[in-house]
């Protein structure tokens, strides 16, 4: 192998967590050319994936000395800064990356400075460099997820509506705008329009699992059980049930009052997940609608043995008692 096909091989290795296999070629490799600094720092790399941050990181500035426009060297320091949790010097090689990499890294690079400024707690700011990002990549769908969150973090869910409306105004096709402006209206209160919008994600993408279980918990809230159901029913089409599917399911069932099938369907959920607390409340419940307190008691007893410090779990228990 020439030395570029020993790189290949070290980052697949890499890639697919072999770091042992990593490390027999990386030596074999050295011993061919001793001389290589992209050797050195697939080192570097290798060290930082085995937890030795602080050993890699005087080989990597050593490397800068020689190659200072190397971007791969700027990526490799902030990772490991970042995992370090300081975040500042994450911050300040990111940029430095951010400065030397092609216009096709640098919305990804962007959205990962975006994300030190998150884990610093500084939104606003992580809001721009994010709109930046999108600016490079109108389709990045990580840099439209995270500029929801960060709205959601300074509770400013007008600004999320006003940006994602902008957003598809441009780009009326986007899935993952849609899913977004829906859960921003969601968090407004605005219920209806939510639903629209869920539903012109499904309409775009028939198999975007994630529209259809955030449409039914809209639908729940503006009490359509009915509909909720069906909207549940297809999402199974798409994706395998969790037990917080089916446990919704039951709700709706029990809201209802067929309490048959809303049994039937808090059992499926714990059948899936034996410790799931919600569907032991589900059936507490059900069995307190039915006049059965002492079935009632067994189950609140259930989800309180689960979730000790559940205060509303604790009032369920006592007023069955």
């Amino acid at each position: 192998f020439d030395i570029e096909e020993f790189e290949m091989l070290i980052e697949n290795y890499l890639g697919d967590g072999g770091v042992e296999k990593a490390q027999n070629v990386l030596h074999y490799a050295s011993s061919l050319f001793p001389e290589s600094l992209n050797l050195q720092l697939r080192e570097a790399q290798i060290m930082a994936g085995l937890g030795s941050h602080m050993k890699a990181i005087p080989r990597l500035k050593t490397l800068l000395a020689f190659e200072p426009n190397n971007e791969e060297i700027y990526l490799t320091l902030a990772s490991i800064y970042s995992n370090l949790f300081d975040h500042s010097k994450a911050i300040k090689y990111f940029k430095q990356a951010l400065k030397l990499s092609d216009k096709e890294l640098k919305s990804e690079i962007r959205i990962d400075i975006a994300l030190e400024y998150e884990n610093l707690g500084e939104w606003k700011t992580a809001i721009q460099i994010l709109e930046k990002a999108l600016d490079y990549d109108v389709s990045n769908e990580s840099a439209l997820f995270e500029l929801a969150f960060c709205y959601d973090k300074i509770n400013d869910i007008k600004s999320a509506v006003n940006f994602f409306e902008k957003y598809l105004d441009e780009n009326p096709y986007s899935v993952i705008g849609w899913y977004n402006l829906g859960n921003s209206f969601h968090r407004f209160g605005s219920l209806k329009k939510a639903v629209d919008a869920y539903d012109f994600a499904i309409a775009i993408d028939p198999k975007y699992a994630r529209a259809y279980t955030q449409k039914a918990e809209a639908l729940i809230t503006l009490e359509n059980y009915a509909e909720a159901l069906e909207t549940y029913r297809d999402s199974l089409q798409m994706d395998k049930a969790t037990p917080h599917t089916y446990c919704c399911m039951g709700e709706c069932y029990e809201r209802l009052e067929d309490y048959i099938e809303a049994e039937n369907f808090y059992k499926k959920s714990l059948d899936i997940d034996s410790d799931f607390t919600d569907a032991y409340v589900g059936l507490g419940v059900l069995a307190d609608l039915q006049s059965e307190a002492t079935t009632a008691v067994r189950f609140f007893e259930q989800a309180v043995l689960l979730e000790p410090n559940h205060t509303d779990f604790r009032l369920l228990l006592a007023a069955a008692l």
